[in-house]
């Protein structure tokens, strides 16, 4: 518990005088605490301080709910959990439940049949109204029947925190005291001009010397005096709403009560002043730590340097609880910033301070920076983020502050990158980086595996699994830049091939023919026509128009790149034929339907060969006539014109153009 001089004033607050709505859970403080909870129709938790008059927040709203089929309430130490304790228990629908801070627990444990109930030492009774019967629980199984305190009107129960409980009883005029064991232990009498034997109560609390009772005829306050019980009305109206039952934390003094019971010490400041409660003779030692008490009785003062605890004694007998109390020093640290500078454009910056539980924080930094947790961040941080950053930290009253100096370093230019891509198989790939900032290194990864820090890397013997993408950054002080990526290309060896062919495929010396040039496996080739072995100037192109004369011949070479191997080769030579278009017509041979749709006939020849080209020289059909009439099917022809060239056995060679 924090025991600042406003939460000492809370909490008395909260133990003697109205609370305005809220979920609070009950707080125990000594000598039978005054505070009295009690519910209604409207199920409904309220907080009443009986020394203060009613008013409109007093009685006070709690706002924890009540279950849908409650009855009774009591305040208790926690018998089914660690925490929170202490804390409310009802009954619903016959089980205990408690609450968890947050909703209604049922314990799975039955109360017994009892429709009110008291808790302390321990236990919880309950009790039936109508015939008297007293059930005890104490957390780990069903409640069981403890005693028969009698027939007759039972207003209710309540119990102190020895474990003992107390029974008023309006019929036979008593108020009862029994031990944990169910043993009748002492009796007193009910006397007061505004009660009888008719009167009825269902809501009962005992504070200090006090026993409170919600009855038919007001709330009613009894001073408990020898062996009498003398009742007055405080209001005839009673409590508004009308109450069903008292929840009063189980009263017995715990009889050394030192306030506060913790206390932050900043450095440097005056001695600080501790007060002891509670009865008897007090007396205060130093447990641990480095504190010195100057005085002696209920008022010393304390002077520390460090965190430290003392203890209070009282020489008198505790009724029940403690007759000793402890009181915990803290003397808040001086601040220590850290953070994680330097850190990178676009990284985020963290601060933390070093400050102890309940410590507030203030953050101040460049470019209108704040923040008020203890570990804090400053997200994509730029380069006008540097600076320092200073915090507060305050504690009770308690301020300490400190600053930290920050870096944001700069991030390089993304880098450019280049190569001598495409490349061949076994060649070597040279890789290139350049970057506007200067001072930058390098790092290159790629396909393969491949690194360097190199800025301009060669990788040697290249494959073909070595295609593919790299990759380069430019780092400067620990920041790494934005990558750029090349595309690599790595071909296989090809072998090319050229053949040359001539249009009309027939060459007449002298005439001028076309001739055309058909490559594989060379991209892009590059022409150079020759004639008897000779460049021709300017003859780069493909096709060719030339004319030979009788004699000469006609080549052409071209060059491959980069992949082909050889990177040059040359074609076959063609020379004009030593006879012309006449000299090999034969009037005998008829060549019909022309244009041909389908069925093309040769008659007139026999024993010929037969070779059939389009226009540009490539060979269509090729066969041979044995006999004095042939078919030829041209159905899959192409639309257009087409030379036959007839070859006799004996040489003569007859050209016709054909048209589909």
């Amino acid at each position: 518990m924090k025991n600042f001089s406003f939460f000492v004033f809370l909490l008395f607050a909260f133990c003697f005088l109205p609370l305005f709505a809220k979920a609070q859970l009950p707080v125990y403080n000594g000598a039978g605490s005054g505070l009295i909870y009690y519910d209604a129709n409207s199920d409904t938790i309220y907080m009443y301080g009986p020394s203060m008059p009613l008013s409109s927040t007093n009685p006070s709203t709690n706002s924890i709910l009540l279950p849908a089929e409650w009855e009774g309430l009591s305040v208790n130490s926690n018998l089914n959990a660690s925490s929170p304790s202490p804390t409310f228990y009802t009954v619903d629908s016959g089980n205990y439940f408690y609450y968890n801070g947050a909703n209604w627990v049922n314990t799975g444990h039955s109360a017994g049949g009892g429709d009110g109930i008291a808790g302390g030492g321990g236990y919880i009774y309950s009790i039936n109204s109508g015939n008297g019967y007293i059930y005890q629980y104490n957390g780990t199984t069903n409640a069981s029947l403890l005693v028969n305190v009698g027939l007759g009107c039972v207003a209710d129960l309540v119990a102190d925190c020895a474990g003992n409980f107390y029974v008023l009883n309006f019929a036979y005029s008593t108020f009862r005291k029994y031990n944990s064991s169910g043993i009748l232990l002492n009796t007193w009498t009910l006397s007061g001009s505004s009660i009888n034997t008719s009167t009825t109560g269902n809501s009962l609390a005992l504070i200090g010397n006090h026993l409170y009772c919600g009855s038919n005829v007001g709330l009613l306050d009894g001073l408990i005096s020898g062996s009498t019980v003398s009742f007055t009305v405080i209001t005839s109206s009673g409590l508004s709403p009308v109450q069903n039952d008292f929840g009063s934390c189980p009263f017995g003094a715990n009889v050394s009560v030192a306030m506060p019971d913790t206390v932050y010490h900043c450095a440097g400041s005056p001695a600080d002043t501790l007060r002891a409660g509670g009865a008897g003779l007090h007396t205060w030692a130093v447990l641990s730590g480095p504190a010195s008490i100057s005085g002696s009785g209920d008022t010393v003062t304390v002077t520390s340097t460090g965190n430290a605890q003392l203890i209070l004694s009282s020489a008198a007998l505790a009724v029940c609880g403690s007759d000793s109390d402890t009181v915990t020093i803290i003397v808040p640290p001086a601040d220590t910033i850290t953070s994680n500078s330097p850190v990178c454009s676009g990284d985020s910056l963290h601060l933390a301070a070093n400050g102890i539980a309940g410590t507030t924080y203030s953050w101040h930094g460049p470019n209108s920076f704040t923040a008020i947790a203890k570990i804090s961040y400053r997200a994509n941080a730029v380069a006008a983020d540097s600076g320092y950053y200073a915090v507060t930290e305050t504690v009770d009253g308690c301020v300490a502050t400190d600053s930290v100096h920050v870096s944001i370093k700069p991030i390089p230019a993304k880098p450019n990158a280049t190569s001598n891509s495409p490349i061949c198989v076994t060649d070597s790939l040279q890789l290139n980086a350049t970057d506007s900032t200067t001072g930058v290194s390098y790092l290159w990864t790629g396909v393969n595996s491949f690194s360097s820090t190199l800025s301009n890397p060669t990788r040697t013997a290249m494959i073909f699994s070595d295609s593919g993408k790299y990759m380069v950054t430019a780092s400067l002080n620990g920041c790494t830049s934005e990558a750029d990526t090349i595309d690599v290309a790595v071909e296989a060896l090809v072998t090319p091939t050229v053949t040359i062919l001539s249009l009309p495929p027939l060459i007449p010396a002298g005439h001028t023919d076309t001739f055309t040039a058909v490559t594989t496996n060379c991209s892009s080739p590059a022409y150079q026509w020759y004639k008897n072995g000779i460049a021709i100037p300017g003859a780069t192109t493909n096709p060719h128009v030339d004319s030979l004369a009788a004699g000469e011949h006609i080549s052409v070479q071209i060059h491959c790149a980069p992949c082909a191997s050889p990177d040059s080769v040359s074609s076959n030579e063609l020379s004009p034929t030593e006879v012309n278009n006449e000299q090999l017509t034969v009037n005998s041979v008829n060549v019909y339907p022309n244009p041909v749709t389908n069925e093309l006939y040769i008659g007139g020849a026999e024993k010929c060969s037969i070779h059939i080209f389009d226009i540009v020289g490539r060979e269509v059909y090729s066969g041979s006539i044995n006999q004095n009439k042939e078919a030829i099917n041209t159905s899959s022809f192409s639309r257009g014109t087409y030379i036959l060239r007839l070859t006799a056995n004996d040489g003569v060679v007859i050209i016709r153009k054909i048209a589909k």
